[in-house]
């Protein structure tokens, strides 16, 4: 197994207010997030994870997660699938903010992940700008819904 791709560190005197670990299986869809994120002066990307042990991994490397929010991709599959990443990131990692990321908002689906220690949901077919103020809600320890058809909120509560 490769470990998590390490993304070059910004220097300590840009420090960003928000950073991000990314864990998703889909290559373009990481490459896309991470072009997105690094354009934003109040973020860094820290790491780039395509499975959710190499999450773990890149988030136990991090030393004291201070702002750090980790975009979980619903999409992860497999024995340590996303609700794993989930449950084992809350477990080991209390500070860590985790934000679930899907497509769909389906309630069931978004419904386990919060109940897996998520701290929001938002839908990866958002506008660019509403996807990163979820991200930045999330760092705010704001509980986010981003995305999620409004009338699936009754049966996400």
């Amino acid at each position: 197994m490769r470990g998590p791709e390490v993304l070059p560190h910004r220097s300590e005197t840009s420090r960003t207010l928000v950073e991000v670990v990314l864990a998703d299986v889909r290559s373009v869809v990481r490459k896309g997030l991470a072009l997105v994120i690094s354009r934003e002066p109040d973020m860094e990307l820290l790491f780039e994870a395509s499975s959710a042990e190499e999450a773990v991994e890149a988030v136990g490397r991090l030393g004291r997660p201070n702002r750090t929010v980790v975009l979980v991709s619903l999409g992860l599959g497999g024995e340590r699938d996303s609700l794993w990443l989930i449950r084992t990131l809350r477990e080991q990692f209390p500070s860590v903010r985790i934000l679930a990321c899907g497509s769909g908002g389906e309630a069931a689906t978004v419904s386990r992940a919060l109940l897996s220690g998520a701290d929001g949901y938002a839908d990866k077919s958002c506008e660019s700008e509403r996807f990163l103020d979820a991200v930045r809600r999330t760092a705010a320890a704001e509980t986010v819904l981003e995305g999620v058809p409004a009338g699936a909120l009754g049966a996400i509560a």
